[in-house]
Formats: structure tokens, C-alpha cells, sequence
């Protein structure tokens, strides 16, 4: 079964960066100013890529009640722990069998914070205010999923502009978003049981995205927050399990968006 997992697809695409409808935006406080938020942290193996986002979230936030939550499927560099050591950066480190929806799962489990944010670390913060936008979003009525616009280190284009209703005075309202960098509420992420186990290296972000959706929740990208993803060169790739199992669920549901 290793194997046959192992081997790649590309027919299924599903764009997270289309969007069915634009909301507009009108500023008011968040009901929950002070809101402890958990970052959780996906280590993909490159020390310094990890470094570099630490460095950005430290730098360029202006929320300051967060916390980080490396998790970790490589060995991290005894220097870059010894940087860390005693801030407000943890690392839960995992075998790579254990699989990412679970190793996330059971962090989610142990928090306590009012939100999460899953982050990968090939990230760097552009918007020094992000946070505060997530929050603002999540506090409005049935959203669900936040995700700041991300942005292409190569062209430091917009992805989302490319769409006719994308504004800056504009919500954005779309099936899934990537899982670069989201925000949800950590009580609504326990209610939804989280990420899907059995989806291994593929499609466990949009299927969560999905399923909040049939709670009656919305998944939104704000236009203001900014995110840069540095390294886009590879393929993403997905697995023939994942993908059966994936779409054995949602299949009708995308045929009827034009997703597949």
C-alpha cells in the first residue's frame, strides 16, 4: 500500500485561490481584542526556512499574545533551538509516519489558546497587522476560515487579483484555502474533529475547508493581510489514496464549482 500511495497525480487540480463571491469590508473592533492565538508551525525540513519565519512572525507582528508551536518531522538545528530556548517558541517533534493531520490534531488538543493559525515555514510575514485582520474576519457572522492574500516571491504578484471582484475593500469567499496560512477558531476546529487522519499528504486543508462549509461557515481571504511565499518551485504532489479517498467525499460537490 506504501507504494501505491508514494506514486503521484496531477489531474486533480482544485484551486483555492477562486472565489464565489466578494463580501464588502467594513472595519469595526473585534469582540475578543486580547485573544490568546496559537501558531502552529509546519517544520518542512529546511533549517534555514525556519529561521527566516520565526524571525518574520518576531519582526513583523504587532500582535504580541501569540505563541508558537513548531511542529517538527526533521531534526532542528541545536543552534536554532538554543535561540528560542525559554521564549514563547515550542517544538512537538513527530516521526514523519505519524502523518501531519494527526501530529496537528493532537497539538490542537493540549491548547488552550482562543485561536490557531497552521503556518508553513516557508512563509514571511508582510503585513505587520495580520493577526489583527484574522481576528477581525473571525469575528464576523459565520465565518469560519480566514487566510491572508499570498503572495509569489517570484513575481510578488497577487494570485487572488487575477480575479475580476478582488479589491481591497473586499472579502473574499471561496471553497478552501491553502494551508500556507489560515486562522480558524480552536473550539470550531475541536467541533469539526480538525484535520482529516486519513488523508495523508494530500487535500487535508480543503476537506477541513469543506467541511466547515457544511456547518454553515464560510471561508474567507481578507485583502488586507499579506503573506510571501518564498519557495514555490516544487510540485505539490498528490497520491492516489488520498485522492480516492478525497473524492469518494466530494466529488459531486466540486464537479458542481467547476473544480475538477
Amino acid at each position: 500500500m506504501e507504494s501505491f500511495r508514494n506514486k503521484t497525480d496531477s489531474k486533480l487540480k482544485i484551486n483555492t485561490q477562486e472565489y464565489q463571491s466578494a463580501i464588502p469590508y467594513e472595519k469595526v473592533m473585534p469582540s475578543r481584542t486580547n485573544s490568546n492565538v496559537s501558531i502552529i508551525l509546519i517544520h518542512g525540513g529546511k533549517n534555514e526556512e525556519l529561521v527566516r519565519c520565526l524571525d518574520s512572525i518576531s519582526k513583523n507582528s504587532t500582535y504580541k499574545n501569540y505563541e508558537i508551536m513548531i511542529i517538527a518531522f526533521a531534526e532542528i538545528r541545536e543552534a536554532i533551538l538554543e535561540k528560542y530556548k525559554g521564549s514563547i517558541v515550542k517544538v512537538m517533534s513527530f516521526e514523519k509516519s505519524f502523518g501531519l493531520s494527526k501530529s496537528v490534531n493532537k497539538l490542537v488538543a493540549t491548547l488552550k489558546s482562543d485561536y490557531i493559525v497552521l503556518l508553513s515555514d516557508n512563509i514571511i510575514i508582510a503585513s505587520p497587522n495580520w493577526i489583527e485582520e484574522l481576528i477581525y474576519c473571525l469575528n464576523l457572522s459565520e465565518v469560519g476560515v480566514v487566510a491572508p492574500v499570498l503572495l509569489s516571491s517570484e513575481s510578488t504578484t497577487e494570485r487572488v487579483h487575477k480575479q475580476k471582484k478582488v479589491s481591497a475593500n473586499n472579502l473574499l469567499e471561496g471553497l478552501a484555502v491553502t494551508r500556507s496560512c489560515l486562522m480558524m477558531d480552536t473550539n470550531l476546529y475541536r467541533e469539526c474533529e480538525g484535520l482529516n487522519e486519513y488523508l495523508i499528504n494530500s487535500y487535508a486543508n480543503i476537506d477541513l475547508c469543506l467541511r466547515i462549509q457544511e456547518m454553515g461557515k464560510t471561508i474567507i481571504v481578507t485583502p488586507k493581510a499579506h503573506i510571501l511565499e518564498m519557495n514555490n518551485k516544487h510540485e505539490e504532489v498528490f497520491d492516489f489514496m488520498d485522492k480516492a479517498l478525497f473524492l469518494n467525499r466530494w466529488k459531486e460537490k466540486l464537479e458542481s464549482k467547476f473544480y475538477l
